[in-house]
């Protein structure tokens, strides 16, 4: 059976070949979550029947963060009247992240929200700072069927835990890693998260941890500070959230990189130095499509602490 054969499942292939978890997140600052209940297209974000001027008002707040922010389309069920939607802008740094909740009659509501003040940093909104944790599935089955196999199940599973707070969205990224989840506001995402996990997955959460062995990364590392970050979390047992901010980055030489971070509480700054190559094996991007994507291997050479 060949790796595009209709019954080979690419995230299946991802596991068989032992392909890591860690340093597969994507990089984006800002997250605007909007709640959009009618059938996902592939590419659901563009491809929608939003109200053409509400279209172009998300598209002109990914303009404003300079390549670093991200729609998504979230949604809690079937589709209804289009009144009482939910809107989240989440900035998932790695101290003090922030999640706003605005609440929407209708969609051009969004016409009227002025973001540029909270997108610069400005201490606004605090009426609609969220405190509580979401979480997103990812469950769209048109973008690759892993995502509705795995993901529909896995998001039953987190609501009969968490109820309202967990949310099905559009493509995340890393169909091969299905059932995938990202926290806000945090901005973790966790891969391979599996049904039964859902209560440890969610306590995890609650009490301000990482689930480390589901671990992709956080979204605002770039995917060599995120393995490393994972690196850290193994080697020191930490997993507290806030436990390490990242300092710098190197790259002394050709796939050789030292991480620094610097530890909540005592201060001690980490340096973990990895090295990274491109892996050998092939992978399947999507379901079905010839396409293979490139993967990274990292290793741990040293872990030292000063």
């Amino acid at each position: 059976m060949s790796d595009t054969d209709p019954e080979v499942f690419c995230c299946q292939l991802s596991l068989e070949r032992e392909e890591p978890l860690y340093g597969t997140a994507l990089e984006r600052d800002v997250w605007f979550l909007l709640q959009y209940d009618a059938p996902w297209t592939a590419r659901a974000t563009s491809d929608n029947h939003l109200p053409s001027a509400v279209q172009q008002w998300l598209d002109a707040q990914l303009e404003a963060t300079a390549g670093s922010g991200r729609v998504q389309f979230i949604s809690q069920g079937p589709p209804h009247d289009g009144s009482n939607l939910a809107f989240f802008v989440a900035y998932p740094c790695d101290q003090g992240p922030r999640l706003y909740r605005f609440q929407l009659d209708r969609y051009e509501d969004l016409l009227d929200l002025d973001l540029s003040a909270l997108i610069a940093g400005k201490g606004v909104f605090q009426a609609q700072r969220h405190r509580s944790p979401i979480y997103l599935v990812c469950t769209n089955g048109r973008r690759d069927r892993c995502c509705a196999l795995y993901g529909l199940e896995l998001y039953r599973a987190l609501v009969a835990v968490a109820g309202e707070a967990v949310w099905q969205t559009t493509h995340v990224g890393g169909h091969r890693f299905a059932a995938n989840v990202a926290t806000f506001p945090d901005g973790n995402y966790y891969g391979r998260v599996l049904p039964a996990e859902a209560a440890a997955f969610i306590a995890a959460r609650q009490r301000g941890e990482l689930y480390l062995e589901r671990l992709r990364g956080r979204v605002c590392y770039d995917q060599v500070v995120q393995a490393a970050d994972y690196f850290l979390r193994q080697e020191t047992g930490r997993v507290r959230l806030n436990d390490f901010r990242h300092l710098s980055t190197a790259n002394p030489e050709n796939g050789h990189w030292q991480i620094q971070f610097k530890a909540a509480g005592a201060g001690d700054i980490h340096t973990i130095h990895l090295r990274r190559r491109l892996s050998e094996r092939s992978l399947l991007a999507s379901c079905g499509k010839p396409q293979t994507k490139p993967v990274w291997e990292y290793h741990l050479v040293d872990h030292t602490e000063s």
